[in-house]
């Protein structure tokens, strides 16, 4: 029996700016009020994740959120934090300085808002979709004082898998990198990514890692999906995303993957799911 499932959210069980389809809602309280661990995870701002989190679940149980691809592991009902891991104040010097010169729009964030060197119209669309507010400081580099949980660099979708690719060999072991979405390029803790956050909720919850089911779409749930026994891919994943999973569910996210895994691996047993496990087992 699997007791945890990480759940993606954007593109995995909504569109960006929308509410949950109602097929996955049903779904996601279904695997709540069964016992299941449902870990929404995602590089959103911890602000948007409680909302989120707080407008699926309504029973009275801890829910544990993935934020900041991982930078930030919590409770969505208490201030309760597991772990907080933030980009060095020098690393984030550094990507500021890379940003510029590669004509990369930087978001430095801080508490409950985000901050920028100009105004930016992604910036304000950024904030029309997470609900967090920013503001325009200047040279981030004289305006940043303490870590950030991340630094997001947003430019062409087309330009970003070649600048994500120098900046891990520039990394050194100083900083991971990931994409999270086409135009959103992310530069964290080097002991921050999704999967090493989910496995560290496990831990925390005494639920072995033979019992995690991982859900996702893209290049920041990789490690996610291959951390867990069973990793999952929608439909509508990266290519390298369903290259990596165990199962590619026949719907997109939100078309009901969720509800379609949660038929296929928690719920009474299927000839479906047992010919899955059979197959695991080959």
């Amino acid at each position: 029996m699997y007791r945890l499932i990480a759940i993606d959210v954007d593109d995995t069980i909504l569109d960006t700016g929308h509410p949950v389809p109602r097929k996955n809602l049903d779904a996601l309280r279904r695997l709540d009020a069964a016992g299941v661990h449902v870990v929404l995870c995602s590089g959103r701002p911890t602000p948007t994740m409680i909302r989120t989190a707080r407008s699926i679940f309504d029973s009275h149980r801890p829910h544990y959120i993935i934020t900041y691809n991982g930078a930030i592991v919590r409770e969505a009902e208490s201030e309760a934090e597991i772990s907080r891991r933030g980009v060095s104040l020098d690393v984030a010097r550094e990507i500021v300085g890379y940003a510029r010169e590669h004509g990369l729009m930087a978001q430095y964030y801080h508490e409950d808002e985000f901050f920028v060197e100009t105004e930016d119209p992604r910036a304000h669309a950024y904030t029309e979709a997470s609900g967090l507010p920013h503001r325009v400081v200047g040279p981030l580099e004289e305006f940043m004082d303490q870590q950030s949980p991340k630094l997001l660099l947003q430019g062409p979708s087309d330009e970003l898998p070649g600048h994500l690719e120098t900046l891990r060999a520039r990394a050194q072991g100083r900083w991971n990198t990931t994409i999270s979405k086409p135009t959103y390029l992310e530069i964290l803790n080097p002991a921050v990514d999704k999967g090493r956050a989910m496995l560290e909720i496990a831990d925390y919850l005494e639920v072995p890692h033979s019992e995690l089911v991982a859900v996702g779409d893209s290049v920041n749930d990789m490690e996610m999906l291959r951390d867990a026994a069973v990793g999952v891919a929608v439909a509508n994943a990266r290519p390298e995303v369903k290259a990596v999973a165990d199962l590619v569910t026949e719907l997109n996210g939100v078309d009901g993957a969720i509800a379609e895994v949660a038929e296929r691996l928690f719920f009474p047993q299927s000839e479906t799911q047992a010919q899955f496990e059979d197959s695991r087992e080959i």
